[in-house]
């Protein structure tokens, strides 16, 4: 199967693609993207079940493709906290414009570099991130589950 694109798909999605704040009513189109999501990427690192995702989304920017939920982010402080994409829309562009949208957040609140974490495992996105000039600090295992995590850093110019 060939997983590359066209470059039209690519620059439709990211024609018809908005970033804004999540509203009320898009807490759970949100949950359930977030719980497939982490089920599909880090399902098998938790043989038990995925453990529920209790984060309050009501911080987040969403990316929409038209009227479609496709991704969302979260930071606090200096922090990427998360940043997740429907998997039917990735390499479109929805996770660098995502990641643009996170990063000046965070050089609005006048810090100067900004941080995040992923699982070690998770190669894609490791990829992803060292696109967008991020880099890999430190691994450490997850502070309640055990498995690796890498901690990524990045200067932010203004």
């Amino acid at each position: 199967m060939n997983r590359r694109r066209s470059s039209a798909t690519t620059a439709k999605t990211a024609r018809d693609l908005s970033i804004r704040r999540v509203l009320p009513g898009e807490f759970d189109p949100v949950r359930r993207l977030v719980a497939g999501v982490v089920e599909e990427v880090y399902g098998s690192l938790f043989p038990m079940g995925v453990p529920d995702h209790d984060t309050d989304w009501r911080a987040a920017l969403v990316a929409l493709s038209g009227k479609t939920l496709v991704g969302v982010v979260l930071t606090s402080e200096n922090t990427i906290d998360d940043l997740w994409v429907a998997a039917d829309h990735r390499r479109r562009g929805v996770g660098s414009a995502l990641i643009a949208a996170a990063e000046l957040e965070i050089r609005q609140r006048n810090y100067r570099s900004a941080r995040l974490r992923v699982a070690a495992g998770n190669v894609a996105a490791r990829l992803f991130y060292a696109k967008h000039k991020w880099r890999e600090a430190k691994i450490l295992p997850h502070e309640r589950w055990g498995f690796l995590m890498v901690n990524l850093t990045k200067e932010l110019t203004q």
